[in-house]
């Protein structure tokens, strides 16, 4: 019980942008259990029997992996009081904004394979994604956009503390 109410009162003492980026995870990690429960259910043959063949899970559980995990290491850099709460909010959201470069680069060189082919992609209803994220959702595409929202007010706050510091003012982090 203590370390719940620890946990209630260290998220009550949290700022806009710990609260912020704790949401962020909430919704990578609702992102990432939705793929989870569809590979679990593709899996889950009748007893001994498998029921159908895949060789590998979907193309978008490894990239919601990585940004689920990427985020939990941001929000836990959120609930640290030390000094190195910044760096691990600020390598947690770069590790989320990589997954989903390399997710993006990944589908674009799948696309434009297809478009060689002449396969008609854009319209094809077996062929699922959005905004070129291959097995993507709208919700993956705001989780990027909030991710470097996040990334660009962590990184305005660190360069801000280091500017403080060279010109001698003082000021007191009461996040």
């Amino acid at each position: 019980m203590k370390v719940v109410s620890l946990f209630i009162d260290r998220f009550r003492s949290l700022d806009f942008f710990g609260h912020f980026l704790f949401a962020l995870f909430i919704a990578a990690t609702i992102n990432f259990y939705d793929v989870f429960i569809l590979v679990l259910r593709r899996t889950n043959g009748d007893g001994y029997m498998v029921s159908a063949c895949y060789y590998a899970p979907p193309p978008a559980h490894l990239p919601r992996l990585l940004v689920a995990v990427s985020l939990l290491i941001a929000a836990v850099g959120v609930f640290l009081r030390s000094f190195p709460r910044n760096i691990w909010s600020l390598l947690g959201l770069v590790g989320a904004l990589s997954a989903y470069g390399l997710w993006w680069s990944n589908s674009y060189r799948v696309f434009l394979s297809l478009s060689a082919a002449e396969i008609d992609f854009l319209n094809n209803i077996e062929i699922r994604h959005v905004a070129y994220l291959y097995g993507g959702a709208w919700l993956d595409v705001g989780v990027a956009v909030s991710t470097f929202v996040a990334l660009v007010l962590i990184a305005e706050r660190f360069l801000t503390r280091e500017q403080r510091a060279d010109s001698g003012v003082e000021h007191v982090d009461f996040s």
